[in-house]
């Protein structure tokens, strides 16, 4: 809540009293990254301490791996189902691993095609749009890699 601090403070200490007795803290390790500031303030035990926990390890496990400039427009969550489609795992499987609804899948792969411009006829078929889509994730990945290893040959401190 931009500039509004102590409201946000105050909605965060509201969430966090509803979700202690259930256990719930993968909401805010999942949002860590916006929450960090508001959680940095508080006496970091329990369930606060699990929270910053969790969200350091998944922001140190992000921190490792790029994402390639080709695929930079879609979210976390898209990024990850293309990388199980190109796993040729099917809508199914997939809200199965993410422990979505198969309809919420459907939603995501097409604002993914949208993002990525993969269009067609409307009855174009869903494989075409597939075959696209894996097409520009394999290229997207492995040109990325070609260009930064070619990048750290050049490079004046590789000589």
């Amino acid at each position: 809540m931009l500039g509004k601090h102590a409201e946000a403070q105050a909605q965060l200490d509201r969430a966090l009293t509803d979700a202690e007795p259930d256990g719930f803290v993968i909401p805010f390790a999942e949002n860590y990254r916006y929450l960090k500031p508001l959680l940095a303030e508080r006496l970091q035990t329990g369930t606060v301490a699990q929270i910053i926990e969790l969200g350091e390890a998944a922001e140190r496990r992000k921190a490792g791996f790029d994402r390639p400039e080709a695929l930079s427009a879609l979210t976390e969550r898209e990024y990850e189902i293309v990388r199980l489609m190109a796993q040729r795992l099917n809508n199914r499987e997939i809200a199965e691993k993410l422990y979505l609804s198969e309809g919420s899948i459907r939603q995501y792969v097409n604002q993914i095609y949208t993002k990525l411009q993969i269009a067609g006829e409307p009855r174009a078929s869903a494989k075409r749009k597939h075959r696209i889509l894996l097409r520009t994730f394999y290229f997207a990945t492995h040109l990325d890699r070609k260009y930064i290893q070619t990048e750290q040959l050049l490079s004046p401190a590789a000589a």
